[in-house]
């Protein structure tokens, strides 16, 4: 069995509504901005370095709101057994002054939209 793959995401809450990110994979599902830390980089640089990627926005990376793990071996239903073990760290974060989300101008091919 492969490594766990450690995801950071960054939840971002302003006026009542939280920020996502659409994608078109088979159907629309919506994510909060992250994705997996690179090597090298702390947890707090990935949080604001994939935030950045794909919201177009910078943000101040607060607390840790919640730990989540995806053991899809461990599971029953339809999950992919082949999807990788998966620990998720999902911080609060604000947006920094004068930062608009917007679709970032390289997107992920799969991305549709910032919400």
């Amino acid at each position: 069995m492969a490594h766990v793959r450690i995801r950071c995401t960054g939840l971002i809450i302003e006026n009542n509504s939280v920020l996502l990110v659409e994608f078109d994979d088979k159907g629309i599902h919506y994510n909060l901005p992250g994705g997996g830390l690179q090597p090298g980089e702390t947890i707090v640089e990935g949080v604001a370095r994939e935030v950045l990627e794909e919201t177009a926005a910078e943000v101040k990376v607060g607390p840790l709101a919640l730990v989540y793990e995806l053991a899809p071996h461990k599971q029953s239903g339809d999950y992919n057994r082949n999807e990788n073990h998966g620990l998720h760290l999902i911080f609060e974060c604000t947006l920094k002054k004068n930062s608009t989300p917007q679709l970032p101008p390289c997107p992920d091919p799969r991305q549709t939209a910032v919400k």
